[in-house]
């Protein structure tokens, strides 16, 4: 899949050397689809899984680097609180960009119509969304409440340190649902 060539490089921002380690031993270089395909399925499950919940997550760093930036240069602020501005700021956009990323994987995967795939991509990846983001949310209220007085904002250096441990929060949170979603068979084995 074409949209695996932004994944890749997503997950290792927020994983840094795991997230190389695990773009060797688990993408494919083939540049044949149907030589893809097959490979693809051939995964041992927890593979799967795993490129699964990088997909999910990658869609999800997306809107939240975007939401962060945009509250920070922007002075947004919802219920006067900076950590209720995150949370719905970056579920939206996390929410709108990962349906969008799994959008893009399912469609040409399965010779979708556009309605019958943004149908499919919002069954696939709802739940798993929500999961990575609970994740994350539980260590920015840790990192907000508890480890920094006053709280970081985006021009800080430790704040997009602290992101990436949210994001791999998030991805340990929404890897059962993703397990879940696969062995389902309501979000397709990648």
């Amino acid at each position: 899949m074409k949209i695996m060539n932004i994944i890749w490089p997503i997950t290792g921002f927020y994983m840094l050397l795991f997230g190389l380690w695990a773009y060797r031993k688990m993408s494919k270089t083939s540049e044949k689809h149907e030589d893809m395909m097959k490979s693809e399925v051939n995964k041992p499950f927890q593979q799967s899984v795993f490129i699964s919940t990088s997909h999910c997550g990658a869609g999800c760093t997306c809107g939240d680097i975007i939401g962060e930036f945009a509250i920070f240069f922007f002075g947004i602020k919802f219920f006067g609180s900076a950590l209720w501005t995150s949370y719905l700021v970056d579920f939206a956009l996390a929410y709108s960009i990962g349906i969008a990323f799994q959008y893009f994987a399912v469609v040409p995967m399965k010779h979708l119509s556009p309605a019958k795939g943004l149908s499919e991509a919002l069954k696939a990846d709802t739940l798993s969304i929500i999961a990575f983001q609970a994740g994350m949310y539980s260590w920015m209220a840790l990192t907000f409440f508890v480890l920094f007085h006053p709280p970081l904002e985006a021009n800080n250096p430790i704040f997009w340190f602290m992101m990436q441990i949210c994001m791999s929060i998030g991805f340990l949170t929404s890897y059962p649902v993703n397990g879940y979603l696969v062995k389902k068979g309501t979000k397709a084995s990648m």
